[in-house]
């Protein structure tokens, strides 16, 4: 599991980091609230690589579905890196 901590205050946010890591959590931290939401936005565009499945056999998602859902998340990501780049 990955954490995601938002704290402005450095000394506790090494104190939280460090309790967290100990505890085995896999932990990232940032200063405010732009930023949490800029790291947890790439970190969805990261995770939405993959095109969109069904889990019933008899229904099948056609080519191109899966390329207009892949150009509509690759633009949604581009949106985002933008907006973080004006931000931070």
């Amino acid at each position: 599991m990955r954490i995601l901590v938002a704290e402005d205050d450095a000394i506790l946010a090494d104190a939280v980091l460090h309790s967290l890591r100990q505890s085995g959590y896999a932990v990232d931290w940032v200063k405010n609230g732009v930023e949490a939401d800029c790291a947890l936005a790439a970190h969805a565009c990261a995770a939405s690589t993959r095109a969109p499945t069904t889990s019933s056999p008899s229904h099948s998602i056609s080519p191109s579905w899966k390329r207009a859902c892949a150009r509509s998340r690759a633009a949604a990501c581009r949106a985002v890196r933008r907006f973080c780049a004006m931000v931070l």
